[in-house]
């Protein structure tokens, strides 16, 4: 298991965060959702990229609320008021 993570753009912005790798991929320990891609086509402009991938494998573990961001404020689930 690798440790990595803290709030800036340094190169430790990820030393608290438990992850490994799966298949030469990262793996964040403790989320809802898993996916595994191929890249299929990369664009960048300036200082930014949008990548385009294919999914090979999914994983999704019920147990875990899903991070959302919804109403200006990241909130673990949506209920009615």
């Amino acid at each position: 298991m690798w440790r990595r993570s803290s709030h800036s753009k340094s190169d430790s912005k990820f030393d608290q965060v438990p992850w490994e790798l799966d298949h030469e991929v990262p793996r964040i320990y403790g989320v809802r959702a898993f996916l595994r891609c191929s890249p299929v086509a990369r664009m960048t402009h300036a200082d930014h990229s949008v990548v385009i991938a294919s999914i090979r494998d999914i994983s999704v573990d019920d147990g875990i609320d899903p991070l959302v961001y919804y109403r200006r404020a990241f909130r673990w689930s949506i209920r009615p008021s």
